[in-house]
């Protein structure tokens, strides 16, 4: 079900704004939005309404400065790399009613990796992958979406919470029986 403001209030009606996430990103990220299922998929891809048989796939990128080796097995070298692998196998593998969408990371400007990832798909010139609109928050994400993957970031676990399966790439804090 949807998560509305009222909701969020009394989520953290105890905890002080800013303990891990300030209230105002919350309710940014998961607030109800006005936009019908699938409609920002076909004005983004462009396609037909008539075509019902789409499946959209969302690939959740992590700063490509993190370093995947200290969260445990991860099944790539790194970051960029399951990046540029996950493009490579796409650009050779992706059926024709398959669209992706590249979630980048919030914090990729502290890194100093903007342009990045448009640079590499602009490379990549591949017609049915787009990058997630800045406007899509993780509610319309997760609800048009038929699948997740990620490294190993958090948002595997948000996306559980919506009861939906993610595909995670190695080893997560979340991930094991600490």
């Amino acid at each position: 079900s949807d998560v509305c403001s009222s909701d969020l209030k009394r989520f953290i009606k105890n905890q002080p704004s800013g303990n891990f996430v300030p209230f105002r990103t919350l309710k940014r990220i998961y607030s109800k939005s006005n936009i019908k299922k699938f409609d920002f998929i076909y004005k983004l891809f462009n396609i037909k309404k008539e075509n019902k048989k789409i499946f959209v796939n969302c690939l959740a990128l992590h700063c490509f400065s993190d370093a995947p080796a200290s969260t445990g097995k991860f099944i790539f070298r790194d970051y960029y790399d399951q990046f540029i692998k996950t493009l490579e196998f796409l650009k050779k593998n992706n059926p024709k009613n398959l669209y992706w969408l590249i979630k980048i990371h919030p914090d990729r400007s502290h890194y100093g990796e903007i342009g990045i990832v448009e640079s590499v798909l602009k490379k990549f010139n591949l017609p049915y992958v787009r990058i997630c609109p800045k406007n899509i928050n993780n509610t319309l994400l997760f609800k048009n979406i038929n699948n997740l993957y990620t490294g190993r970031s958090t948002i595997g676990l948000e996306y559980a919470c919506f009861g939906k399966k993610p595909v995670i790439c190695g080893e997560a804090p979340y991930s094991q029986n600490n």
